[in-house]
């Protein structure tokens, strides 16, 4: 397996992984309010878009080959990093709000 290879499936198996997060996320904010299921599913989709214009450069340096392969990489690095500190971010604040719904519910005994 060379580089390449490596590199993309490693960018793969990460992006099935975040997949697998927000959908996880997803059903989570069924329990929540109204109001913050409506704030969270905005902020999710947003999340998703900027997911799937990954995937769609992903999909373009996969593709590639040579000298375009080694341009398109750079800009792939750059599009990754930002998208896993966006989506750390959004799952920690997630998070950090259902637990807190959690607190705030009277307990049922």
């Amino acid at each position: 397996m060379g580089l390449k290879e490596a590199y993309l499936d490693r960018v793969e198996a990460q992006i099935k992984e975040w997949d697998a997060d927000f959908e996880k996320m997803k059903a989570k904010a069924q329990i929540a309010s109204a109001e913050a299921r409506i704030e969270y599913y905005n902020k999710m989709e947003g999340l998703k878009a900027r997911s799937d214009q990954f995937k769609t450069e992903f999909a373009r340096v996969k593709e590639s080959s040579g000298e375009a392969w080694d341009e398109l990489k750079g800009g792939l690095d750059k599009a990754y990093n930002e998208l896993s500190s966006t989506f750390s971010d959004f799952k920690e604040t997630f998070h950090q709000a259902i637990g807190k719904f959690h607190k705030d519910q009277p307990s049922s005994t």
